[in-house]
């Protein structure tokens, strides 16, 4: 059999796919919200054309963002050979989408500065929610997933896209002002905290039937695979259920 240009191993054909799914993710969302405010005017039109190309740029932005708060300085330039870098983008991307998505999509000029403004805050809250995660996790992710860890890098691209979930969650419903729009974020964002609690009893104990040390050490000594595969589905589960249900 002729050999082929991309591998099984190869992320390159990942990370291209999760970007074009993105971006047209992205450009659908804020095409589809712009439409239901059905724009009357011409000026309308072009204030609905400046929240698409605020959405398209802050979809690379944010993913670059993202990436570089990452603790792993070359996440980015790992993620053309490593696999588990790869799949730590992937969700990066995804996440951006999400973010970007939920955030532009208005026919005004003020509503630009809004948008920017949240997409901001959901970015910080992103970054500072799966720090403050790994801050209490066992194991270091970002040396894992340079070493070439799938299993880690499952875990935490699960975790990065069921934050930015519940983020995007946080995040629709009509701008009422500041002050009541950012408490209502906030209110709406304190469903993040179930993640580490169901993470602990959910995933480890009921599961996997195994403490969460076992499961770290399966995760970061073992490299079990599934064990990162059902972590990362016990946070997206959490995640779409909060988002249901909110």
């Amino acid at each position: 059999m002729a050999p082929t240009d991309a591998t099984p191993s190869d992320p390159l054909p990942l990370l291209r796919g999760v970007g074009g799914l993105a971006l047209l993710g992205t450009a659908l969302t804020i095409g589809q919200h712009l439409a239901s405010l059905a724009p009357a005017t011409p000026e309308a039109w072009a204030w609905g054309a400046a929240h698409l190309a605020g959405g398209l740029a802050s979809l690379a932005l944010g993913h670059r963002i993202l990436t570089r708060a990452y603790p792993l300085a070359d996440l980015a330039a790992q993620g053309a050979t490593n696999p588990a870098a790869a799949l730590q983008l992937t969700a990066h991307r995804l996440a951006a989408a999400a973010i970007a998505g939920a955030c532009w999509g208005g026919i005004d000029g003020p509503s630009l500065l809004v948008s920017a403004a949240f997409t901001v805050l959901a970015w910080l809250s992103v970054v500072l929610i799966c720090a403050g995660h790994r801050a209490v996790t066992r194991y270091a992710d970002h040396e894992e997933i340079a070493a070439g860890n799938v299993a880690a890098a499952l875990a935490s691209a699960g975790l990065h896209l069921a934050v930015a979930l519940v983020v995007m969650r946080a995040l629709q419903g009509p701008f009422l002002g500041w002050g009541p729009s950012l408490t209502a974020y906030g209110l709406a964002l304190a469903w993040v905290l179930l993640l580490w609690p169901l993470r602990q009893l959910l995933v480890a104990r009921l599961l996997l039937r195994r403490s969460p040390r076992d499961m770290d050490l399966a995760v970061a000594g073992r490299q079990d695979v599934w064990v990162g595969a059902v972590e990362a589905l016990g946070y997206l589960l959490t995640a779409l259920t909060v988002a249901s249900a909110w």
